[in-house]
């Protein structure tokens, strides 16, 4: 899935980095001073990292160099909810992008994207387990992997396939898709038309 860092995504961000920072006590400048000895040693590649650019992460209202993200996720302070395991920098940059809530832990669609079988697949995998979630849905499903990946390379799913997948993305608090909403969105990504659930 392509990413696109938001408007809204930049100030969740910055307002999760924030509250993890005054939660442990840390000023700007100790975030600051932090950030520039990983980039004079070696753990991130090299930025000019001020108390304004700390406070403009913060406030989410500029755009943000991916190295100083990096160098967020380097020290190790914001955490997930759930794991309490520092984020990486690819799920910082998941919550820029509004694919990641920092409150839950849960992957979901962002508002901007338009839902198809392949994305509702592969967020589904990430929440179920970080390495091992095609394997889980599959045994959830009674899909194979092999078709799983085929499906979520946009191949077109049979209607028993549809009902199994329903089945288990109505549970997840991520997903929550009934049957006929997941046909609507086959019916779209494959045949560009809605499904008339009213002749059914």
């Amino acid at each position: 899935m392509e990413k696109f860092w938001t408007d809204n995504g930049l100030k969740v961000l910055g307002r999760t980095i924030r509250k993890a920072r005054h939660e442990r006590g840390w000023s700007q400048r100790y975030v600051r001073d932090l950030m520039q000895a990983l980039s004079r040693s070696r753990s991130m590649p090299e930025c000019n990292v001020t108390d304004v650019t700390i406070s403009h992460i913060e406030s989410g209202k500029h755009k943000v160099a991916h190295n100083l993200v990096m160098g967020i996720a380097a020290l190790e302070f914001v955490t997930h909810p759930v794991t309490n395991r520092p984020f990486t920098s690819d799920q910082l940059s998941d919550i820029a992008a509004e694919y990641l809530d920092p409150e839950t832990g849960w992957y979901c669609l962002p508002p901007y994207e338009r839902p198809t079988l392949s994305k509702l697949l592969q967020i589904e995998i990430k929440n179920r387990h970080p390495w091992q979630g095609l394997l889980f849905l599959s045994r959830d499903t009674q899909i194979a992997v092999d078709r799983l990946i085929q499906l979520i390379e946009e191949d077109m799913p049979t209607e028993s396939e549809i009902c199994d997948l329903a089945m288990e993305l109505w549970k997840s608090p991520s997903v929550r898709w009934t049957e006929e909403e997941l046909q609507n969105i086959v019916s779209l990504q494959f045949n560009g038309s809605q499904v008339d659930l009213s002749e059914q």
